[in-house]
């Protein structure tokens, strides 16, 4: 796939990364991810989400788009890096992106997925309530 050249994909995929690396060194002390891997990554994917298949977005999104692509990590039991990343979108990532069989592996779980909360996904199915803070 064709990376995007826009200023505001460069700018999500940096804070993606960064997001990503503090996340590591929370969890591991460490961090291997580079911009480059990430990128690397998107260029040897497909474009599609690596558990529903819908075509992720690169482009333009809003806040809670459930397409825009996001990093996950294929073993839990280390930190994001090169060889180390699969592609899932927003939506699996926050609904699977923990979850694993009995032998490690990710686990591919097939549902309805609702559209998304700014309507930019291509999905006809109903739009999910924006989430409100608890006080």
């Amino acid at each position: 796939m064709e990376l995007p050249s826009t200023t505001f994909f460069k700018k999500k995929l940096r804070e993606k990364v960064k997001d990503a690396v503090w996340e590591d060194v929370q969890k591991y002390g460490r961090s291997d991810l580079k911009i480059a891997a990430a990128r690397e990554a998107i260029l040897d994917s497909s474009g599609r989400c690596e558990n529903c298949d819908c075509e992720l977005n690169f482009g333009q999104w809003s806040r809670w788009c459930l397409n825009q692509f996001t990093l996950d990590r294929v073993d839990l039991s280390r930190p994001h890096a090169a060889g180390n990343l699969r592609l899932l979108c927003f939506y699996c990532n926050g609904r699977i992106g923990s979850t694993r069989d009995e032998d490690g592996l990710p686990r591919r779980y097939h549902y309805v997925k609702p559209a998304c909360l700014s309507g930019c996904c291509p999905n006809d199915a109903p739009r999910v309530q924006r989430p409100t803070k608890v006080f």
